[in-house]
């Protein structure tokens, strides 16, 4: 049976002294019922909250096979072979680990989105296609994707809008940064216990006349253009990511309130 993550608190995860991430006490019991020890110390002081600490050698070295183990008793998250950068509470990078693993611990990582306008103030969305295993079907901005390995955010916003928009940054018109902000929420990951931590920057292009997004990676459903009262309308009645959605309000000169 499946506790529901609102049920207690979620215990710190810390790499050393510095915070890292955090776990929810039920997804840590569902482990140890499997036999499953985590690579940190369990702490808890007269004076103190609970709290895991890991050393940074250990945590890296057998995180690996920690994770590979986590995935073998399905208290995980959808399984990429994929490692992403993840982020200490100063944004500095201190280690990459699989990214099925980074919600359940609750650690920070990077994401970025690109709004793409026409030059007549419509908006290009996408619909999510409906095999993701993540928020499948949903309405999204452009291009939203994660940073993965040692991309730089240029990396990713490059990478991203050729993989799912089939365009080039160099082919648009007035790319810029537009804000950033972070994303917590909770995921169903692991059980119902992971925990979105992403630090989401949003960039704007104009999408020049005779350009068409086409997805390449099988990740997007299809394109459309929208109007910004269609846009409007779609966040109002939660048909957007909640990411896409607070995106959408922060683009810049075009925002939903206009």
């Amino acid at each position: 049976m499946v506790e529901p993550a609102s049920a207690s608190p979620r215990l710190p995860l810390l790499l050393g002294i510095q915070p890292v991430g955090s776990v929810h006490p039920a997804w840590l019991r569902a482990l140890h019922a499997h036999g499953v020890n985590g690579p940190w110390i369990y702490q808890k002081s007269e004076h103190q909250s609970a709290k895991l600490i890991a050393s940074e050698a250990f945590f890296i070295e057998k995180f690996p096979s920690f994770a590979e183990l986590v995935r073998r008793v399905g208290l995980c998250g959808p399984w990429r072979n994929e490692v992403i950068p993840t982020l200490h509470d100063s944004g500095q990078v201190w280690g990459r680990v699989e990214r099925a693993m980074v919600r359940v611990l609750g650690l920070r990582t990077q994401a970025v989105h690109l709004v793409g306008l026409t030059p007549d103030g419509r908006c290009w969305v996408q619909q999510r296609s409906l095999q993701k295993p993540n928020d499948p079907g949903l309405w999204d901005t452009l291009m939203g994707g994660t940073v993965s390995g040692y991309e730089t955010l240029a990396d990713t916003l490059e990478r991203e809008t050729c993989e799912e928009a089939g365009l080039r940054v160099s082919e648009l018109q007035e790319v810029r940064h537009a804000g950033c902000f972070t994303a917590r929420r909770t995921t169903p990951d692991g059980g119902g216990y992971g925990l979105l931590v992403e630090e989401t920057h949003c960039f704007v292009a104009t999408i020049p006349y005779g350009l068409v997004p086409a997805n390449q990676d099988g990740e997007v459903d299809h394109f459309e253009c929208w109007s910004p009262e269609q846009v409007r309308q779609a966040v109002a009645q939660n048909r957007f990511t909640p990411e896409a959605a607070w995106v959408l309000r922060q683009a810049g000169n075009w925002t939903l309130n206009g």
